[in-house]
């Protein structure tokens, strides 16, 4: 979420929305023997993985995290068709991230803007 309506900070709005999706889908598991959950989410945003499958703005996932959860995905449901999976990202340089920062907060003022009609 680059940004929110709710009046929430967008880092509290975010982890609200995905926390109830996580729930909506668990409890539709449990519930439902044909519904089955594959916790892609869980995989790239779990603390055990320390953000090293997300690009270096933090917000969007690397080509490498897409990769491993696919490579995962696939090796759960018996495909034979697997991707490469690379096990971490390169470290971006101070100027990259800063640069993507800068990015980042100028859609978030472009989207308020567009919001309130300026």
């Amino acid at each position: 979420m680059t940004a929110t309506a709710s009046g929430e900070h967008v880092l509290t709005a975010s982890l609200y929305s995905k926390s109830a999706l996580r729930a909506v889908c668990g409890e539709l598991h449990q519930r439902y023997e044909e519904v089955d959950y594959f916790p892609s989410y869980d995989m790239v945003a779990s603390h055990p993985y320390r953000a090293m499958f997300f690009n270096p703005n933090l917000r969007s996932v690397s080509p490498q995290g897409v990769d491993y959860v696919m490579a995962a995905f696939l090796g759960a449901h018996d495909s034979g068709d697997k991707p490469e999976v690379v096990a971490r990202p390169e470290t971006p340089t101070n100027a990259e991230v800063h640069a993507l920062e800068e990015e980042e907060r100028a859609a978030c003022e472009e989207e308020a803007l567009e919001a309130f009609g300026a």
